[in-house]
């Protein structure tokens, strides 16, 4: 049997006191002026002079005491992506792949002329 979930303040409330808000901004800048060095080091020798900065504040409300544990982490930025659109599962397939690969025009095929014959030799133009 799942239990319920403890009702918290209602939403008019702050879910945190001004004194635990004061106590994360603090803790951000102790970190932040704690790893300065070494996050212009990064930056330093970044190809582009961008470093990310997180901050991640974890907030233990368990207790009548709040628990607050701040964590820094930096690092230069990297983005890599890949898009693939995948066959739809739901979808029955008519041919199988190699069918289908058979059926699709090659670079380089010759286009079918209408109202040529097809045995007939080619004749270069201006003849």
């Amino acid at each position: 049997m799942a239990t319920k979930k403890k009702v918290q303040n209602s939403k008019k409330d702050p879910l945190v006191s001004p004194e635990t808000l004061m106590a994360i901004q603090e803790d951000v800048g102790a970190l932040y002026a704690e790893h300065e060095t070494e996050i212009r080091k990064v930056m330093n020798e970044a190809e582009k002079p961008v470093v990310v900065v997180n901050f991640t504040v974890k907030l233990d409300l368990t207790e009548s005491a709040p628990i607050v544990e701040t964590m820094i982490r930096f690092t230069s930025s990297v983005t890599d992506k890949r898009v693939r659109k995948l066959d739809d599962p739901t979808q029955p397939l008519l041919l199988s792949k190699e069918d289908l690969e058979a059926t699709k025009r090659k670079p380089g095929r010759p286009k079918k002329v209408v109202g040529e014959d097809p045995e007939a030799p080619a004749t270069p133009e201006g003849e």
